[in-house]
């Protein structure tokens, strides 16, 4: 990444710091992948975590806070808990056998230049004899993975960007809260081509943050800290963006700029001359972000990958499943991000036209491509009625949404307080067989702000029923079953036959009982094999049927005769 001259400081004044430091505190649970203990087992052993960063940050100092629990040990023994950061130790903390849970702090320094991976280790090492019953192994020390956690001192550093760069400045390692504006024309001014444009940002800036959360805003002005994405043709972004960029601008443009009012940001523009050439630089940023140059700016009017259609990635899905599922919407993405069962494609349907309610669309729609791991062509975003074939979410304030047929969903039962938002899932009254969906809150304001939290991932994750209510705060989320069942998809022949037979009881008796005939007729016939033709009956008696009760005796008899001549023989 290019940095602006500068960038190494190594002696910042101390307004300097006051006013660009953040403090950013970041659970462990979020390196290790999971929210279980992590466990220290052994008299002499330890765990190391590689916490990545991003170049743009330059690390002031920080602490680490360890919440440790140890098993029961004897009374002479004690550990020693050490932490070290990068190698050096930091912290080494004598434990005592009555001492078993606790909290260790540690302080580490800052570092000048980029790194890309820092690492924590934390180890114990036991003192005291192994009496009798007390083994190494069972010496288990076990630290809380969401209670413990590293707070970063930084600040970010100016940039020089280039767009071969773009995949370091939009990155899961940015130690903060990330955000990113979407700037266009004002709102009187934004199209459909604008939703769709902002829709495949969002998606690639959300799979490129992987499991982070990426917090969307919609602006029609330049803002200081943040990095924002200009998208228009060159006549609506005159007047928003400085005269020396627009004059830059050509017939299918992407370049790159230092932010003018914050060079610790990005200033991405998307333009063109015409409507076509800002759809073709939006596809390359969206499918084809690898093959831009080492460079702040390029033209993309001849790129191949970005003219005429791109080949669909949606994938068809012939499975059949049983809604409302909001579990099955956080975890696989249906309906939305994967497989278009039962049809094509899913619709994010913003039923107003305000800046919170395009970015409450665009940040579910990153979520969902996050879900799938990749761009989702049937997912759109907006501002008409979905076709009857499409699974289809409605998002927007209480006050937008079409009363007569809210009156058929949960919310006409479950309506949103102060503060609160609602998400609820239901069968579309448009068309049996389809999914559709409500997101909404009682303004566009406490809407985005709501849905900012609902990508969080606790939030995300426990998400189940068919409908949830939340608030800010980090008050436990309400879940409710309130929407009737309904199937998507085609069920298969082994679903249809048990339907069959549940829904008619005679018949299900009627089966039941010429199986049992089967078996007890399988039962009473002879039994056949080799061994047989040892006991074939007198030719007077060869019409008659030998049962095979009377043939296993026959069988015995003879093998007992058999072994007593060869007895008395030897």
């Amino acid at each position: 990444m290019s940095l602006a001259p500068g960038s190494f400081a190594e002696t910042p004044r101390l307004a300097d710091l006051l006013e660009e430091t953040v403090r950013h505190r970041r659970s462990l649970s979020e390196f290790v992948g999971t929210t279980a203990p992590l466990a220290i087992e052994g008299s002499q052993s330890g765990i190391e975590i590689e916490i990545p960063f991003s170049p743009r940050i330059e690390v002031l100092g920080g602490e680490v806070e360890i919440l440790h629990d140890h098993a029961a040990r004897p009374a002479d023994w004690s550990s020693q808990l050490g932490i070290s950061w990068d190698d050096r130790v930091i912290s080494s903390s004598t434990i005592q056998a009555e001492d078993r849970r606790g909290k260790v702090d540690a302080a580490f320094a800052g570092t000048a230049e980029p790194v890309s991976v820092h690492r924590l280790k934390v180890e114990s090492r036991e003192t005291g004899q192994f009496g009798e019953g007390v083994e190494p192994g069972s010496l288990l020390t076990q630290i809380d993975a969401v209670g413990s956690g590293i707070s970063i001192d930084y600040r970010l550093r100016p940039l020089r960007p280039l767009l071969d760069e773009l995949r370091d400045l939009i990155d899961e390692r940015y130690w903060g809260d990330y955000s990113l504006s979407i700037l266009t024309a004002p709102l009187y001014s934004v199209e459909q081509t604008h939703l769709t444009w902002g829709n495949l940002v969002s998606q690639r800036a959300a799979i490129w943050m992987g499991r982070r959360p990426l917090k969307i805003m919609h602006q029609d002005s330049l803002a200081a800290s943040l990095d924002q994405v200009a998208i228009g043709t060159r006549a609506e972004l005159i007047g928003i963006l400085p005269k020396s960029i627009c004059d830059q601008i050509t017939t299918s443009f992407v370049g790159i700029y230092p932010h003018p009012s914050d060079d610790r940001h990005f200033l991405l523009v998307l333009s063109g001359t015409e409507s076509e050439g800002v759809e073709r630089a939006v596809r390359a940023f969206a499918f084809s972000p690898e093959e831009f140059p080492g460079m702040a700016r390029v033209d993309v009017t001849g790129w191949p990958s970005v003219n005429g259609d791109l080949p669909k990635k949606e994938k068809a899905d012939s499975r059949w499943v049983i809604l409302p599922d909001l579990e099955r919407w956080q975890r696989e993405g249906f309906p939305g991000a994967t497989g278009v069962v039962g049809g094509g494609g899913c619709d994010l349907w913003i039923t107003a036209r305000d800046s919170g309610t395009l970015a409450s669309a665009w940040m579910i729609s990153g979520r969902l491509a996050q879900v799938e791991g990749d761009l989702v062509p049937s997912l759109n975003v907006t501002d008409h009625l979905p076709e009857a074939r499409r699974h289809w979410f409605a998002i927007g304030p209480v006050s937008s949404l079409d009363p007569e047929w809210l009156e058929k969903t949960p919310l006409a039962q479950a309506k949103p307080v102060e503060g609160e938002a609602l998400l609820c899932q239901f069968e579309s009254p448009m068309k049996k067989g389809f999914a559709g969906g409500i997101v909404t809150a009682a303004d566009s304001l406490i809407l985005s702000e709501r849905v900012s939290d609902l990508i969080q991932p606790n939030l995300w994750k426990s998400l189940r029923g068919d409908t949830v209510l939340w608030s800010a705060g980090g008050a436990a989320p309400r879940f409710q079953k309130l929407a009737a069942s309904f199937e998507v998809g085609e069920p298969g022949l082994l679903t249809i036959a048990w339907r069959w037979i549940s829904a008619l009881p005679w018949l299900s008796l009627a089966f039941s009982s010429l199986g049992a005939l089967i078996v007890l007729w399988l039962l009473r016939q002879p039994m056949t094999s080799g061994r047989d033709w040892d006991l074939v009956p007198a030719k007077k008696n060869a019409n008659r049927k030998v049962s095979r009760s009377r043939r296993l005796k026959e069988v015995a008899r003879r093998e007992a005769r058999l072994f007593d001549a060869a007895h008395r023989g030897g």
